[in-house]
């Protein structure tokens, strides 16, 4: 490097250690409502998820400039909120961090330390249920005790796998009843690309009911006010969960539910993916030289085996809050490896879906299984060793053993067509 380049190069370094500290810049609140207009709105599709984070937290800062901000009273702020909600706390911490990095980015400020950086956050935590084979009958018993634009709302969701947004906007002019797809646009969809989804037959029956009697309104479901669909029925289902005595279930569970059912019926990741419309680099290959027959052939299987389970007879148990809230919550039982043990058909469908869950949160040994589940269901190592073995024969998952012999497993990634 030249002498002059150095010199340079010195004056540079020496003009940052020796720079003003910054002592004015807009406020919190002024640079949100840039935020929000200039790229809120004009870049995501999504506007609600800013708009929740500015209404909750928003009053704390809004009044003070950014270089007021410090890292500690930041800190404070998410320790406080991560004592009731780590997620929430992860995802406001997140989001002030944007904004402010943003406005830097777009001059709104000048280059500064962000305070949000340095920050201890909490990780959010990856839930792992979906609807059980135990609840789909009481599930289904509760829906029939709602007005009807509600229960065809849950059931769609449930049958068709989407997003709860996608299944609430949902169009007349999506439908195509002659193909049986639903096709969502790139423009409303997460990953920014079209989604085709194939219908069950249980789903275009649904659809063609709501048809009937649409009374030339565009939205499959209609919402109170003029012109715009049904919004988010959280009361709704607060009352079906209390009816059928179900706890600890949201609503985007749902579509978690599809997902887990394809896996225990041995469908591919593949096939999963293009069912729920997970964007993976590693796949968009594949995705693009296979039709939807293999899904929609496995969205009517899960469909078919989810009305067998419906049928199943419900008998007139106290399901409400109460009884619920009277449980006696067992500890884990500490049974034998020797002990004769065989999980019933249903807690093995639940014991697979969650070895599922802890391989795509890179849980990867017999180990991690058994410390993940061991306690929920009554489990051995050598049970355990029984399942892993009757999902490695049906494809689901696959076995790898090193050099020195430990064992650990993955999910099996099977072409399009493997069983």
């Amino acid at each position: 490097m030249s002498a002059p380049m150095l010199s340079d190069l010195a004056d540079l370094i020496a003009s940052k250690l020796t720079a003003a500290p910054v002592t004015k810049t807009i406020t919190f609140g002024e640079l949100y409502h840039l935020y929000f207009e200039k790229r809120v709105k004009v870049r995501l599709k999504n506007h609600a998820n800013a708009h929740y984070f500015y209404t909750v937290h928003g009053p704390r800062w809004a009044a003070m400039q950014i270089h007021e901000i410090k890292r500690p009273d930041v800190q404070a702020w998410v320790d406080s909120l991560g004592r009731k909600s780590p997620s929430a706390a992860w995802r406001a911490l997140a989001m002030m961090r944007a904004i402010i990095n943003w406005g830097m980015k777009r001059d709104y400020l000048p280059s500064m330390a962000n305070p949000c950086t340095g920050v201890e956050s909490f990780q959010p935590l990856e839930r792992d249920r979906f609807l059980m084979p135990s609840e789909l009958a009481r599930f289904d018993a509760a829906l029939r005790q709602e007005p009807r634009l509600i229960r065809d709302f849950f059931r769609l969701s449930l049958l068709t796998g989407a997003r709860k947004g996608n299944v609430l906007a949902m169009r007349w002019d999506e439908i195509d009843f002659d193909l049986a797809t639903w096709v969502i646009p790139g423009k409303k969809f997460k990953n920014g690309k079209t989604h085709v989804i194939p219908l069950s037959d249980r789903a275009v029956a649904i659809l063609q009911d709501r048809y009937k009697a649409s009374d030339g309104l565009p939205w499959v479901f209609p919402g109170k006010a003029q012109g715009d669909h049904l919004k988010e029925p959280k009361r709704a289902w607060k009352r079906v969960l209390d009816r059928a005595g179900i706890d600890d279930l949201h609503l985007h569970d749902l579509r978690r539910s599809m997902g887990s059912y394809m896996a225990m019926q041995g469908q591919s990741l593949l096939v999963i993916g293009k069912m729920l419309g997970h964007k993976d680099g590693r796949s968009t290959a594949v995705y693009a030289r296979f039709d939807l027959t293999l899904v929609r052939k496995a969205a009517q299987s899960v469909s078919e085996a989810w009305e067998k389970l419906e049928s199943i007879p419900v008998f007139d148990e106290d399901y409400s809050k109460d009884s619920k809230s009277s449980k006696v919550e067992q500890p884990p039982l500490l049974i034998p490896k020797n002990a004769n043990i065989r999980l019933s058909a249903a807690d093995q469908i639940r014991v697979e879906a969650l070895i599922l869950t802890c391989l795509n949160m890179r849980l990867t040994t017999k180990k991690d299984f058994y410390r993940k589940i061991g306690g929920r269901f009554q489990l051995n190592s050598s049970e355990l060793e029984r399942v892993l073995n009757s999902m490695a024969a049906r494809g689901l998952i696959e076995r790898h053993e090193s050099d020195n012999g430990a064992l650990t497993y993955a999910l099996a990634l099977g072409e399009p067509g493997g069983e």
